[in-house]
């Protein structure tokens, strides 16, 4: 198979050509949707005669959204993507957060709250966030933290987040393009999730999951995967959604057709495997720099 993976937009490449910043809009999924679209659209252009026009939507986390935000752009009657609705297979999500809100509020604040005046000009980020937690964005920014650097930044929280942000404006604004489902998709869609996900809610995505196809009925499976996280969901389910990826390009039918919620079974029982990793990835250097435990253990 050959693999599109284009960056999101501001993060790998973060200048424009004229040199200004480009924002990455976090958590606004059917943007990156777009992104992914035109992705695809450039590269069919570049390899006319190596690619075929079939392909299969893949996405992990916020990824999983974005893939769930491409199969909401293919569904749209009058959509900018007509041309790549033929070609597509199927759209395979991992983990998709489909509650921003139910995730940590240093993480939406933070994360979401640094671009979100690029969405809503009248947004400042005091309205979410206290003065320390401001300086602590620039920062942020200043040393182009990752994930892990947010952890140590953004915390307490009470020392960082306005205490009664929940009731901006801007957060009923929010929910309405952060979070997928609830909208025309087009399928076949596999979700697999791990049960013990720390990142993102196994329910919110099994809730989204079973009221989208109930609301939109289509072929779309939900896996769940019991005793993993994060990452390993994907690991768990590997020879599972690499021969689903194989029969949509042999054009099988899906094997379980309708609104289907399943689970991966296990050769042993679940006490008898490894939940956590027995070693750790440490800094090279100094004694005593921290290490950082990888996520999804």
């Amino acid at each position: 198979y050959a693999v599109v993976a284009p960056d999101y937009a501001g993060l790998g490449v973060g200048t424009s050509w004229d040199g200004t910043a480009i924002p990455h809009e976090y958590g606004i999924y059917q943007a990156g949707g777009a992104d992914a679209l035109n992705a695809l659209r450039a590269a069919l252009t570049a390899f006319p005669e190596r690619l075929t026009t079939d392909y299969v939507n893949v996405g992990h986390s916020q990824g999983g959204a974005v893939g769930w935000g491409v199969s909401e752009l293919l569904a749209e009657k009058k959509g900018r993507f007509k041309e790549l609705v033929e070609g597509h297979l199927g759209t395979l999500l991992f983990a998709p957060p489909t509650d921003a809100f139910s995730l940590p509020a240093t993480s939406i604040t933070t994360w979401v709250g640094k671009y979100l005046n690029q969405v809503y000009p009248e947004f400042k980020l005091s309205d979410w966030l206290t003065p320390l937690g401001i300086d602590r964005v620039t920062l942020f920014n200043q040393i182009e933290g990752s994930q892990s650097v947010s952890s140590f930044l953004f915390t307490p929280e009470k020392e960082i987040v306005q205490p009664d942000w929940m009731n901006t404006w801007t957060v009923a604004a929010l929910k309405r393009i952060v979070d997928p489902g609830g909208r025309p998709w087009k399928g076949p869609m596999l979700i697999i999730h791990g049960e013990k996900d720390p990142a993102v809610h196994y329910n919110a995505s099994l809730a989204t999951s079973k009221a989208t196809c109930k609301k939109y009925p289509g072929d779309l499976e939900f896996l769940g995967a019991p005793g993993v996280g994060h990452f390993p969901g994907m690991y768990a389910t590997r020879s599972v959604w690499m021969e689903w990826i194989e029969e949509r390009f042999v054009r099988h039918k899906v094997r379980k057709e309708g609104c289907v919620q399943s689970k991966v079974d296990r050769f042993l029982p679940y006490d008898h495997y490894q939940h956590d990793p027995n070693s750790f990835p440490l800094w090279a250097g100094k004694s005593e720099w921290a290490y950082e435990l990888p996520q999804g253990h």
